[in-house]
């Protein structure tokens, strides 16, 4: 039972991580015709995928789920090295 209630309040602390993040890099660039609009470079994508790789707090889905959520939010290609 301990083990369970320990996988939960895990599992709720890393969705309300990961919601945090989302709020926050949904205050980033805006499109102003839509308030979906939004997009970040493919600078800001590297460094954030980097952040978020190094945490903690995220188990290796919600990493990869983030990471690519907000990569469909770089519009074209980024095939860039960050320098």
């Amino acid at each position: 039972m301990l083990d369970y209630i320990e996988c939960k309040v895990y599992n709720d602390h890393t969705f309300i991580h990961m919601l945090a993040l989302l709020l926050a890099f949904t205050l980033a660039h805006h499109d102003d015709s839509s308030p979906y609009g939004w997009h970040m470079s493919c600078e800001e994508w590297l460094k954030q995928s980097i952040e978020i790789q190094q945490d903690p707090n995220l188990d290796f889905r919600a990493k990869r789920n983030l990471i690519g959520y907000l990569r469909s939010k770089v519009p074209g290609e980024c095939n860039q090295v960050l320098t």
